[in-house]
C-alpha cells in the first residue's frame, strides 16, 4: 500500500499490450486426397478391428462349452474372456506409440501371431 501511495496511482504502473489478430489460413487446401489407397487403409483397419473384437465378444460360446463339458464353473472360466478383452484394450497403449514411431508392419505381424497363438491355447 505504501508503494501505491508513493507512485500516485495504479494506472501509472500498469502496461497495456495490443493483441493483433492472426490471419486464418485455409487449412482445407493443405489436406491431400488419399484416393483408393486411403480407403483401402480404412477398410483394412476396419477388418482387423472386426475380427479381433468379434472373437473377443464371442467368448461366451467357449465359456458355455467348458461349463457344459464339466471342465469348470462359469466363474472360473469367465476370467479368461475378461482378461482377453482387457488385453485387447490395454495393448492399444504401446501399440499406439509404436504405430506413431513407424512400426506398423511389426505390430501387425506380432499381433497376428499372438492372436493365432491365443486361439490354439484355448
Amino acid at each position: 500500500m505504501a508503494e501505491l501511495a508513493s507512485s500516485g496511482s495504479i494506472e501509472s504502473q500498469t502496461k497495456t499490450e495490443e493483441v493483433t489478430a492472426v490471419a486464418q489460413t485455409d487449412l482445407e487446401a493443405d489436406i491431400p486426397d488419399g484416393g483408393l489407397q486411403a480407403w483401402l487403409c480404412v477398410l483394412g483397419g476396419w477388418l482387423v478391428t472386426f475380427c479381433t473384437f468379434g472373437y473377443a465378444q464371442s467368448f461366451g460360446v467357449y465359456e458355455d462349452l467348458y461349463v457344459l463339458a464339466g471342465a469348470s464353473t462359469p466363474s472360473n472360466v469367465a476370467w479368461i474372456g475378461s482378461f482377453q478383452l482387457f488385453m485387447v484394450f490395454a495393448m492399444g497403449l504401446p501399440a499406439g506409440k509404436l504405430f506413431d514411431a513407424g512400426y506398423f508392419h511389426h505390430i501387425q505381424i506380432a499381433g497376428a501371431l499372438l492372436f493365432v497363438f491365443s486361439l490354439f491355447m484355448l
